[in-house]
């Protein structure tokens, strides 16, 4: 967040607690003394008269029924002239959008002048589709340039625009709604609208943005006014309490409620999308790659006819890396299908094309009608491909744009089969992935890719307000929905199955401050929740009281057991963490996971001996379950059978799926066998692949010490672990 919003955040926060005389004071010192805006300072000192004389009917003794009301006006209207303030120092902090301002200067049009010009487009091209379509082509990209032109002006004017009042809200209202409306121009103004907003908050323009979420039958038109004001949520609301009443009411709907939690979620795969990409980069890609002899069609994943002498020899090595190349091809697919932003990577290196130095251009609905564009489809000249693209479900409006750009440029190039293949229907329908293109989950989430771009990528990116990460977070955020001002009885029982879903994603910060929005023992998933959040910290003593307070009156319940276990397994309570996973095997006895944790627990006391028999028998039934391999071999470690540890262990690393766990135990296996050389190397290659490298030194030392009650029945005491630190060390070239 830039800092300059710092300042007016005490000015704001004093009016929310109805501190009015201060708030003056600070705005005279902090703001007035900077601005050079006249007409702001005029309005400021005509409040300060108006509150003066305030103070004075108090002094004199003046008994005044409307002084409550007043006082209450005189909130409002510093809100408002503080805003104007934000807005007139957010525009001169940055050359782009002192610039910008400085055209929207050049647009002062009536909203008569607004209207009338949506309404003539709309005439104009309900009667060129009425003209022969050969001759109409030149007059169509005038008539586009021109009214796009308006548009961009009109996006820019908004963007910048002062502090609404409710004439304003219900103009744009009215014309947005309006059936003479352009789709297309009434999607633009509402983007408009939210940026601005999400600028500088404004309680009449979320007014608008509120309004057309509800009234609006266009799917696309109402989940892009819904996340436009669920995003720019703002405290400051409070002092418009007829706005903020209609925000509760809307949240308190059930269906409405539903829908919240969902565009909530939909925030949360859109800042996992680096995420995500590297995943498939590092994981499904290269299975891609090296199944390049793979076709895949809308029929399914094909092997290409040409075939080697080693495919004749070994046929079921073809049909291993098929399977491999359907399967990650299907997991892309899938994690699509589940909100995934998969294509953010891709399309990230593809927004340096002039087209987007507008910045409505990033918010723009994709139409072939831009004629921003118009030049890249004369390029491309087969419609087939422009159509097949507009239709392709899974790109967001602003990739199909890049996608069409990049297109153009290496089309000319392309051979005539392949530009000839490129115009079937097959090639970008990516349909079957999609359950329902139309519907408003999905649609929101299109647009909210669209957002998540421009506000990461947009060049000026520095002068956006990012809703995307929230100012009281420590890390990337997007959590809206402990926010009061939509939070109500019906969306609170939704937010249980929700903290289930941060805790998943990892996203612990978040789920803190959604566990303290509930009081104690509210919710008994926010228990578990508080719990586990606990035990993930390594806050063992905690993370067990609260694990105990829920089996007093759930003994039976499994989450709670399972926690409770794995906070004595760590805090080295090896024999009771063994009796708990005894106590889950009888509620669950085909639950192979607690076996295998029962079996870490009892490895550690003197029954290690009889995990092995349970093992043997795991491994034996499970052969490919690698879980079953590494616990079989750490407890072969943890019995002290180091000769049957070391072959496990030399099997697991000449797997290449191998994780830095195993490099770890497997040098633990050579250390006690007295491989130090081997051990040395395996350590190294652990270490060196963990994120925290700040402190190596206290790093080895930390995980030394987990693990030492396996080394000292091994007979490595803490001498020879200090020397092991130390010849690491070295090695890494560290201290």
């Amino acid at each position: 967040m830039i800092d300059f919003r710092k300042k007016y955040g005490k000015i704001f926060k004093l009016l929310l607690n109805e501190q009015l005389g201060e708030a003056i004071e600070i705005y005279r010192k902090d703001v007035l003394t900077e601005t050079s805006d006249i007409a702001l300072s005029e309005r400021f000192e005509k409040l300060c008269s108006d509150y003066n004389l305030m103070l004075d009917f108090l002094h004199k003794g003046f008994k005044d029924d409307q002084r409550a009301s007043l006082y209450q006006k005189l909130i409002v209207n510093l809100d408002r002239i503080a805003a104007d303030s934000l807005l007139s120092t957010f525009i001169n902090q940055h050359i782009s959008t002192q610039n910008i301002s400085k055209r929207k200067d050049d647009l002062r049009l009536s909203k008569e002048v607004v209207k009338q010009n949506l309404e003539l487009f709309v005439a104009e091209q309900a009667l060129l589709d009425l003209e022969d379509q050969n001759e109409v082509k030149k007059k169509r990209y005038d008539i586009n340039t021109q009214h796009f032109d308006f548009m961009n002006k009109m996006f820019e004017s908004i963007w910048l625009s002062e502090q609404w009042t409710t004439d304003d809200a219900d103009f744009f209202e009215e014309t947005i709604l309006s059936p003479a409306t352009d789709m297309v121009d009434a999607m633009i103004l509402v983007s408009a609208v939210f940026l601005s907003n999400s600028s500088v908050f404004d309680p009449y323009k979320t007014l608008l943005l509120l309004n057309i979420s509800k009234k609006s039958n266009d799917t696309k038109l109402k989940q892009r006014a819904l996340v436009g004001w669920i995003l720019t949520i703002n405290e400051r609301l409070k002092l418009y309490p007829e706005i903020a009443l209609q925000v509760k009411d809307y949240a308190s709907d059930s269906d409405n409620a539903k829908e919240i939690i969902e565009l909530q979620k939909q925030m949360y795969f859109c800042l996992n999308a680096e995420r995500d990409h590297d995943a498939i980069q590092k994981e499904i890609m290269p299975d891609l790659i090296n199944g390049s002899n793979i076709r895949i069609t809308r029929f399914g994943i094909e092997e290409k006819d040409d075939t080697s002498l080693n495919d004749i020899l070994h046929p079921e090595a073809t049909e291993e890396a098929l399977d491999k190349v359907e399967k990650s091809f299907q997991k892309m697919m899938d994690m699509q299908r589940l909100g995934s932003d998969i294509y953010f990577g891709g399309f990230a290196q593809m927004k340096r094309f002039s087209f987007f130095y507008k910045t409505m251009n990033w918010l723009c609905p994709f139409t072939i009608n831009n004629p921003a564009i118009a030049n890249a489809l004369n390029s491309i000249g087969n419609e087939n491909i422009s159509k097949n693209l507009l239709n392709s479900a899974p790109l967001c409006d602003s990739d199909k744009y890049s996608l069409i750009l990049a297109i153009s440029q290496v089309i000319s190039k392309m051979p005539a089969a392949v530009r000839e293949m490129m115009s079937s229907d097959e090639v970008l329908n990516f349909q079957s992935s999609v359950q329902d293109p139309q519907s408003d989950t999905y649609q929101r989430r299109l647009y909210l890719q669209d957002l998540y771009r421009f506000f990461n990528l947009y060049p000026d990116k520095d002068v956006l307000n990012n809703p995307f990460v929230k100012q009281q977070a420590t890390n990337n955020s997007a959590l809206f929905v402990t926010s009061p001002l939509i939070m109500n009885n019906e969306l609170k029982t939704l937010l249980p199955e929700f903290g289930v879903f941060l805790y998943k994603q990892e996203r612990i910060s978040d789920l803190k401050r959604l566990i303290s929005a509930f009081d104690e023992a509210e919710s008994d998933i926010i228990s578990l929740l508080n719990a586990h959040v606990k035990l993930k910290e390594n806050n063992y003593e905690e993370a067990l009281s609260e694990f105990n307070k829920i089996l007093e009156h759930q003994p039976d319940n499994v989450n709670a057991l399972t926690g409770k276990a794995k906070s004595l397994l760590f805090m080295s309570r090896y024999e009771e963490a063994a009796a708990e996973y005894l106590h889950i095997s009888k509620l669950r006895p085909n639950k192979i996971v607690t076996q295998l944790n029962y079996c870490a627990a009892i490895a550690h006391t003197s029954k290690a001996e009889s995990s092995l028999d349970i093992l043997y028998k795991l491994y034996y039934d499970n052969p490919d379950r690698k879980d079953i391999h590494r616990m079989l071999s750490w407890c072969l470690l943890c019995s002290q059978r180091i000769e049957q540890a070391k072959a496990e262990y030399e099997k697991i690393l000449n797997q290449t799926d191998n994780s830095t766990e195993d490099l770890l135990n497997a040098g633990y296996c050579f250390w006690i066998n007295r491989e130090i050389s081997k051990a040395v190397d395996l350590f190294i290659k652990h270490f060196r692949v963990l994120p925290n490298k700040s402190d190596t030194r206290k790093t080895i030392y930390n995980q030394f010490v987990e693990d030492a009650h396996m080394l000292r029945k091994n007979n490595i005491d803490k001498l020879e672990m200090n020397l092991m630190i130390d010849l690491i060390c070295k090695q890494i070239g560290t201290n």
